[in-house]
């Protein structure tokens, strides 16, 4: 990692965001590190809360070639205990606090993988990040783009067979209980509890009824 530049992202952990040597002297590059370590930060700031279990270590990588269209890629074991790896062009495919929120998204997967489990394929994990970034950033709303998905999709399969777009769930539930109390539901889902076990029918009949009717009311 000679060819690398570390910066540090907090003092009391092991955190660390790392970019290519001759990026620095570039303006361009040096203000989207600057936008990343901010968000990072924030980030870092709003998950440290009380019951929410804190990774030892997190990665932001960012790589010295483009890909066109994607702005990062999350890895739980690749390059170490916890690593995104980002792009050049990442704040210019979501920009302004969109993008801020979408680091503070890949740096969440950290918490849950620690805190409830790294299941990928689980209806709640990618929504999850999609709700607690928002806490992070509650007017940027990027889990916005999401809206369409769910309004389609939700009229043909059920919440389990949807990813990212059941953020519109969570954000329910999060208007009702506490952050912590969100991760150890999904902790007991993970566990082998149903999720009728965990929101009873009227509970979810009145989600189905709000969202219907009222719209879900967002963090902001």
């Amino acid at each position: 990692i000679k060819c690398y530049i570390s910066i540090e992202l907090h003092p009391a952990f092991d955190y660390y965001l790392y970019y290519p040597r001759h990026w620095k002297g570039d303006d361009e590059k040096e203000e989207l590190i600057k936008e990343t370590k901010e968000a990072s930060l924030k980030a870092l700031e709003t998950y440290n809360i009380a019951g929410i279990n804190v990774p030892e270590k997190i990665n932001i990588i960012f790589h010295d070639y483009e890909k066109s269209g994607i702005t990062g890629t999350y890895y739980s074991d690749f390059f170490g205990p916890c690593t995104t790896v980002m792009f050049p062009s990442s704040n210019k495919v979501v920009t302004g606090l969109q993008y801020k929120q979408m680091v503070a998204q890949f740096i969440f997967y950290c918490f849950l993988d620690l805190n409830v489990s790294p299941n990928m394929d689980g209806w709640w994990y990618y929504a999850t990040a999609e709700y607690f970034s928002n806490l992070v950033y509650p007017t940027a709303n990027f889990e916005h783009r999401l809206n369409k998905y769910f309004d389609i999709r939700s009229t043909k399969y059920s919440i389990f067979k949807m990813k990212k777009e059941n953020f519109v769930l969570i954000q329910y539930l999060g208007n009702q209980k506490k952050p912590i109390e969100i991760l150890n539901l999904l902790h007991d889902i993970e566990k082998g509890k149903h999720l009728s076990e965990i929101i009873d029918e009227p509970m979810f009949t009145a989600f189905v009824v709000d969202y219907l009717s009222i719209g879900i009311p967002d963090t902001d």
